[in-house]
């Protein structure tokens, strides 16, 4: 039978630290914005301890995001609208969130600023040259109507996409504008 390969990286169970029962723990690494300071820091996690001087054999789990150290609960009820009327169906989440138009072509974006339904523009050039605009449409607007406004208007489109929202856009939806009087 061969020997176990042995990790150099890995301390050995007697060489690792322990908690209060004497048992081992894996120790653990973090880097990231500690908060409320917003500074980079690295912080390490051994059993119930946190401290900020470097523990041999820690194991790195993140180099990059926010640590707010102490119990967080960071939760919200999806499915609760504000004034506490429940959300039933995904249809009914997905109608909290706009259909998207985005359109693409060789035009200025300014040519489609007063479409009719369309929210706010957002507008980039792709490395080709070619402009991409995506904007909201206003809830019970009509694509066609402003698909036949902007060809009414000469405007050389080549792509004229309607996007329906996604459950993902409902969450971003229902946490922010919802969530807040």
């Amino acid at each position: 039978m061969p020997a176990p390969e042995i990790n150099p990286d890995r301390p050995r169970d007697e060489d690792r630290p322990r908690d209060a029962a004497g048992s081992p723990v894996t120790p653990w690494h973090l880097r990231g914005v500690l908060l409320p300071d917003d500074e980079v820091r690295d912080l390490w996690l051994v059993g119930d301890r946190v401290t900020l001087e470097p523990v041999p054999g820690a194991r790195t789990l993140t180099r990059t995001g926010f640590i707010l150290p102490g119990l967080v609960d960071a939760h919200c009820h999806l499915g609760i609208r504000l004034g506490g009327h429940p959300i039933e169906t995904v249809a009914e989440a997905r109608a909290a969130a706009p259909r998207t138009l985005m359109v693409e072509g060789a035009f200025e974006p300014a040519a489609l600023a007063d479409l009719p339904g369309l929210g706010a523009l957002s507008v980039e050039r792709t490395e080709d040259g070619v402009v991409r605009v995506t904007a909201p449409l206003h809830e019970g607007a009509p694509a066609q109507e402003t698909l036949k406004a902007a060809f009414g208007r000469g405007l050389d489109i080549q792509r004229f996409e309607l996007r329906e929202p996604h459950l993902h856009d409902a969450f971003i939806v229902l946490t922010t504008r919802e969530a807040r009087p």
